[in-house]
């Protein structure tokens, strides 16, 4: 926590904090200062908070271990973008729903979960846990309508124990029970979306 973190915006000046660096991305148009190879200054660029991917997926699993401070944190398994990744918890309140059957929004501080936040309404096409009633040139027909699929679409299937696997569209037939996530969407525009649904999660029959 010894780095300095400043904020530019345009020629406004700031002070942040660590938590506003957005993590496991490339920043284009911030810089940083070294000393003795050490991170000590981060002077970040608006656009680069701006254009930083927000980060979801679903909990797998999570245990209480000890973190390199001797603070008791949870461990959280999550697939995140069709791979299994592993987080350390900010401290051991934050809440970390092993049973939920949802998508989360992962909020971080640094490089640590803050909060797990469940995906909103406004993402979710139809409603949660619909019936597929068609499938037609990578489109889902759900409540008497087609939803476009994106070509690079992630799916999740909650298998008979309610735990959560990787799986593929490919997978998905007439009959079974899926929630389509469509993550550009926002609470007050709902039709940014430009390329479909974006995350499914699947029931196993």
């Amino acid at each position: 926590d010894s780095v300095v973190v400043f904020k530019v915006d345009g020629d406004d000046y700031s002070v942040g904090k660590l938590s506003d660096v957005p993590t496991n991305e490339k920043l284009e148009n911030s810089a940083y200062l070294l000393d003795d190879g050490e991170v000590v200054v981060i002077i970040l660029d608006s656009s680069d908070e701006e254009d930083a991917e927000s980060v979801y997926g679903v909990v797998v699993e999570k245990a209480l271990v000890t973190n390199d401070d001797d603070k008791n944190v949870y461990e959280v398994t999550m697939l995140v973008d069709g791979k299994e990744v592993t987080y350390l918890t900010v401290d051991k309140n934050v809440v970390i729903d092993t049973d939920a059957e949802v998508l989360f929004k992962i909020e971080f501080d640094g490089d640590e979960i803050s909060q797990l936040l469940n995906v909103g309404a406004w993402n979710i096409k139809d409603v949660e846990k619909t019936t597929v009633e068609a499938i037609k040139d990578g489109n889902l027909k759900v409540s008497s309508a087609y939803e476009e699929v994106s070509n690079d679409v992630v799916v999740y299937l909650v298998n008979e124990d309610g735990d959560f696997e990787l799986s593929k569209f490919s997978k998905i037939s007439k009959g079974d029970k899926v929630t389509l996530y469509e993550l550009d969407n926002t609470e007050t525009d709902d039709t940014k979306d430009e390329n479909g649904v974006d995350v499914i999660i699947l029931w196993e029959k």
